[in-house]
């Protein structure tokens, strides 16, 4: 005997909800989306046109989709007619793909992410999922929606542009010479595209005088004129074709450049960086972003997006919109070594309240017994702090000569104080201490400041109630990027951007 199978036969209940598990994901989604505010959406309703589909309605649609590793826009579309959770959430409605793409790459769409980010840490308080006391913050690149030989490099560029700039001056030169310019140009200053612009125009007016006098000139005249009209016209020809558009190319390049070295044509806001997904082995550079996120038992609380391939340089305006859109920072902070600069420490113990918990750069290799034995490092040298100065291994004064400081490429400060040891001429130890020239004795650069904030990182990590904190760190932020990259197989940007 078969069970009967039937399937003209009306079956009840007709409830989409009673077919999907108590404890299933797209519950929570609804539960997540429906704790935000009805004033967070009420300013977007318009009376006029055709009625929208209801903005939550889109988050929960799209918010399923990629919790269950669909991405892709037509996949999205198709899943709202064939898959009952995704039919549960629609409403039984069926957005268009080219509706679901354009509800995601809307400024709406993302006030209602950073609502539901904010509506989901209260709930997770509330429900005691997490403690608040304390983030964990890490770091992925994730390669963009680019082609990957589509880069443009700020070096070549401004070697590029140097190169027209010459070309330019030397036309403006010849000009100079044979035709009356009105233009004044400093020499310092590069040519701007309104000084090509007027460069044209007495190229065309030239050739126009030229046209006048081929009339009445005699015919050995008129030799020399139609060379000559030869000569500005295969100028003007050169500027209007070569030398204008690259110009507006070279100045649109520096503007996307901003800080960064490097963009791509196919996504400009991607900058180029090197992936741990090097499938050729050859630290190939890839259009990517640096995605931060902040989590606490596995959560993830904030994230953001970052065209800086560094985690050090990517830290502080993470934390800072964390701050501005969960209201504060909580008593711990915790990273690994590739956010440890003096930059951050400094930020962290003198602007905030948080307690940084991360190691610098050198902390694991101070661990080491290497290390410890290497008498030629300055850490291992007697300091004499009454007289200011540091006796080396051969027993030689290196005396404070002066203060110093270094300005990185992003402005910020670092002083030092520069040591330089009494005496180098006849040391034994010179090859292995130093590499200097001959004659010249070794200099020591010491930052205070960098030295203090590094003991107050060694207090921070070997006390108990800190250090059993760090260690949760691999344990918490880690599997995150995990879940996202091998289970949702979300490896590449889908969106451009």
């Amino acid at each position: 005997m078969y069970i009967n199978y039937n399937m003209d036969q009306l079956i009840l209940p007709m409830d989409l909800e009673t077919m999907i598990p108590e404890n299933h994901v797209s519950r929570t989604i609804h539960q997540q989306v429906e704790e935000i505010p009805e004033v967070a959406i009420q300013n977007w309703q318009t009376a006029e046109g055709r009625p929208s589909y209801h903005p939550k309605m889109m988050l929960k649609v799209i918010l399923y989709a990629y919790s269950q590793g669909v991405t892709s826009g037509r996949k999205i579309a198709s899943m709202t007619q064939e898959n009952i959770p995704m039919m549960w959430l629609a409403g039984q409605q069926a957005p268009s793909y080219r509706t679901i793409n354009r509800a995601r790459i809307s400024p709406h769409f993302d006030t209602l992410l950073k609502n539901m980010f904010i509506s989901f840490h209260t709930l997770a308080l509330k429900q005691q999922l997490i403690s608040g006391e304390k983030i964990y913050v890490d770091g992925t690149k994730i390669e963009a929606n680019a082609n990957k030989y589509s880069f443009v490099w700020r070096k070549s560029s401004e070697r590029f542009h140097a190169s027209l700039q010459e070309k330019i001056g030397t036309l403006y030169e010849d000009m100079k010479r044979q035709v009356a310019l009105d233009m004044e140009k400093d020499e310092k200053e590069d040519f701007s595209i309104v000084q090509l612009e007027q460069l044209d125009q007495v190229l065309s007016e030239t050739i126009e005088a030229i046209d006048t006098s081929l009339c009445e000139a005699d015919s050995v005249e008129q030799k020399a004129l139609k060379q000559e009209k030869r000569m500005w016209t295969k100028q003007q020809k050169q500027l209007q074709l070569d030398y204008l558009p690259r110009l507006q190319k070279y100045q649109t390049h520096f503007q996307q450049f901003g800080d960064r070295n490097s963009f791509s044509k196919t996504d400009t806001d991607a900058t180029f960086m090197r992936m741990k997904e090097d499938h050729m082995r050859n630290g190939q550079l890839k259009a990517g972003y640096n995605v931060q996120i902040a989590t606490e038992n596995q959560f993830t609380l904030h994230c953001s997006i970052f065209q800086r391939p560094t985690d050090t340089r990517c830290f502080l305006p993470f934390l800072s919109s964390y701050e501005k859109q969960l209201g504060g920072l909580p008593d711990y902070i915790v990273a690994d070594a590739g956010y440890g600069g003096e930059e951050n420490y400094k930020y962290l113990l003198e602007e905030t309240n948080s307690l940084p918990i991360m190691p610098y750069t050198m902390y694991r290799k101070e661990q080491k017994r290497s290390y410890k034995k290497d008498l030629m490092h300055r850490d291992h040298w007697e300091y004499r702090a009454a007289d200011d100065f540091f006796i080396c291994p051969n027993q030689r004064k290196v005396h404070f000569q002066r203060y110093a400081y270094r300005t990185d490429r992003y402005g910020y400060v670092r002083d030092f104080k520069v040591y330089e040891c009494e005496d180098c001429s006849d040391c034994p130890l010179r090859a292995a201490c130093t590499t200097a020239q001959s004659g010249k004795n070794r200099k020591i650069y010491y930052n205070p400041v960098w030295e203090e904030l590094k003991n107050r990182a060694r207090r921070s990590l070997t006390s108990e109630i800190t250090s059993a904190i760090y260690r949760q760190r691999k344990i918490d932020v880690e599997p995150v990027f995990g879940h996202v990259k091998a289970l949702l197989g979300f490896t590449r940007f889908r969106l451009r951007g």
